[in-house]
């Protein structure tokens, strides 16, 4: 299967045979004609510097309680997006967290975030034959999906360290 680059969503939806909702733009180093060794390097350490995702542990230990206790779904389900969206904490839970079985216990526990992230917003201007950037802050983050896809919560996520994108790779 041969790829023409960029590839969006779209693209990526048609080529495998389901649709993808979020929005996605794949496309290769070689295409901007940057330095693929040189790019590596400056980046790849600088993920280890973001902040932990905490969205994905939220939904994951929802789920989990869903499963152990599919009676209580609809009270469980009063308290997911607060607790989702950062608004109240887990301990909204403790009614079913505190009933888990050791191996339930357990899983929970092992319930932890794999994922760093942070975010960046950019404005741009064309200026002549320049074009000028502008760094905004980002107050919250949602997805253009269906309102019961948890994308389309609010979610904040830490600003982007100045050095990760105030260099000429990122530019």
């Amino acid at each position: 299967m041969s790829f023409q680059f960029p590839l969006t969503e779209k693209e990526i939806s048609t080529q495998i045979g389901r649709e993808i909702k979020s929005p996605i733009l794949v496309s290769n180093l070689e295409k901007f004609n940057l330095p693929q060794a040189e790019f590596l390097q400056f980046f790849s350490p600088l993920f280890a510097e973001l902040d932990w995702d905490p969205y994905d542990t939220r939904r994951l230990q929802v789920d989990l309680l869903l499963k152990h206790f599919s009676e209580e779904a609809a009270a469980i389900k009063t308290h997911f997006k607060a607790y989702y969206t950062g608004q109240v904490d887990p301990s909204v839970f403790l009614p079913w967290i505190n009933r888990l079985d050791a191996a339930g216990q357990e899983a929970y526990a092992a319930i932890q975030p794999w994922r760093r992230r942070s975010i960046a917003q950019f404005f741009l201007k064309p200026m002549g034959r320049e074009i000028q950037v502008t760094r905004e802050p980002v107050k919250a983050f949602a997805q253009a999906v269906e309102e019961e896809d948890v994308r389309s919560w609010p979610r904040v996520f830490s600003e982007s360290p100045a050095a990760h994108v105030d260099n000429e790779l990122f530019y």
